[in-house]
């Protein structure tokens, strides 16, 4: 069991922030990756952290104990390919895929974004069918059709 961990931001540096000193919010923006990079280096000395989220999955490789990304803020993890926006809720299902095998052939996708990843997953039995937020901001009352 891993030892009890008592709250702190990590900033972009992977720094703690301490918030009495430091007036900088943008210094722990966006930086919930490295917090659990850390951790998770810990626990397991070499590897790789693979974090799916909504709407990004971060990728962290780890060596030594040690979160190794070459980024350290999303324009540069971006650049690195450690930060991929595709994610099981809100990617728009165009992003991923510009066409699907339907009735023996394949089916253009419309360069629109009236579905997402969600919907996807939600067909294929992945995830619940109840309400989750679409592309569109509407709601899906009874799943995905």
């Amino acid at each position: 069991m891993p030892p009890a961990y008592e709250y702190s931001p990590v900033t972009k540096a992977g720094s703690i922030y301490n918030k009495l000193r430091a007036r900088r919010p943008i210094a722990v923006a966006s930086a919930n990756w490295l917090a659990l990079g850390a951790f998770t280096a810990e626990l397991i000395g070499d590897g790789v952290l693979i974090d799916i989220g909504s709407t990004t999955t971060d990728i962290i490789p780890i060596t030594n104990g040690e979160v190794r990304c070459l980024g350290r803020d999303d324009a540069s993890r971006l650049s690195w390919e450690e930060l991929v926006y595709t994610g099981i809720v809100r990617t728009p299902v165009i992003s991923v895929c510009s066409s699907v095998p339907l009735r023996g052939r394949r089916q253009p996708l419309v360069a629109e974004v009236f579905a997402t990843m969600s919907d996807v997953y939600r067909l294929l039995g992945n995830i619940s069918e109840r309400p989750r937020p679409h592309a569109d901001r509407g709601w899906a009352r009874q799943g995905s059709r």
